[in-house]
């Protein structure tokens, strides 16, 4: 901040003051020996500050001068409107960061308790009733042959939903069938669903879980019947949606790194060469194609 010069009396210098804003010139006016001290803020526009100090001086009483009183103070209601609504949409970080967890992540936290509780009720997957069955899109019946092998059957279309069962459209991400298959994306779920729910909210995160677990299950349900589960088509569309929305809005927050991308893309690719053993790759597919649309969407409507 510099010093530019002396207005004699303070009444001209508020009126100096005013017609300076109108020209995104801001100062401050301090008392001093023989009037008020103008100070300009921005230095890149002292030149400019002197010229209209020293043609002020000349006749301080000009109509634009007078004029500029009523521009100045529109401009100052609207600089203060502006920031009341910024103040609206600001977040305070402390206290959000300063909660418990379970307030902080609530459905990253159920996603996470759910699918242990669902998984060690079911046995791993190796236990259909009660818990298994309850949570599989439609349900799985195994019986016995005469002297021949086990079998297991299933209805091929979602008998149980379109009779009301609305919740095995979901529920199938809690069912996990080893324990690495569990923690890796136990790991996934918090690791990215601690990021996006904070960053957006709980129930916008809700609708996310929504959108991704939905079509992934019925896409996975349709290819290959009622015999999988998982939180991996979930953590794909998490990651399609960080990775879309990271990438095309700036304001967002969040991106990830390279080595992230990559690896996930390369894990999908590695999974549909069977070298794993059996994996719900629709789910996968059709998972990290819904997160990608929603994170694509999002960004497109904030910039708008």
């Amino acid at each position: 901040m510099r010093r530019i010069g002396i207005v004699p009396h303070e009444q001209e210098a508020q009126t100096f003051r005013d017609y300076l804003l109108t020209r995104d010139i801001k100062v401050q006016l301090d008392a001093a020996d023989g009037g008020w001290a103008v100070w300009v803020y921005d230095e890149d526009r002292l030149d400019d500050a002197r010229k209209e100090l020293t043609t002020f001086l000349d006749d301080p009483q000009a109509e634009r001068y007078r004029n500029a009183v009523d521009e100045a103070r529109r401009k100052r209601e609207a600089e203060l409107a502006e920031d009341l609504e910024a103040r609206k949409r600001s977040i305070d970080l402390r206290r959000k960061w300063n909660r418990p967890l379970y307030q902080r992540i609530p459905v990253t936290l159920i996603l996470i308790v759910g699918s242990v509780l669902a998984t060690m009720g079911s046995e791993f997957g190796r236990k259909l009733e009660p818990v298994r069955n309850a949570l599989t899109v439609t349900k799985i019946y195994e019986g016995e042959s005469n002297g021949g092998p086990d079998y297991i059957m299933w209805s091929k279309r979602p008998a149980e939903v379109t009779q009301g069962q609305v919740w095995r459209l979901v529920t199938p991400i809690f069912l996990h069938f080893s324990p690495l298959h569990l923690i890796m994306n136990m790991y996934w779920t918090y690791l990215f669903g601690s990021w996006i729910e904070q960053r957006i909210g709980t129930w916008r995160f809700v609708l996310l879980i929504l959108l991704t677990a939905v079509p992934s299950n019925l896409g996975q349900f349709y290819e290959s019947g009622p015999q999988f589960g998982g939180m991996s088509g979930v953590g794909f569309g998490l990651f399609g949606y960080l990775w879309v929305r990271g990438r095309l809005d700036p304001h967002f927050g969040i991106w990830l790194p390279r080595t992230t991308v990559t690896f996930f893309l390369v894990w999908l690719v590695i999974c549909m060469t069977g070298l794993v053993g059996p994996v719900a790759n629709v789910a996968h597919v059709v998972g990290l194609i819904a997160g990608m649309g929603a994170g694509g969407v999002v960004a497109w409507a904030k910039r708008r």
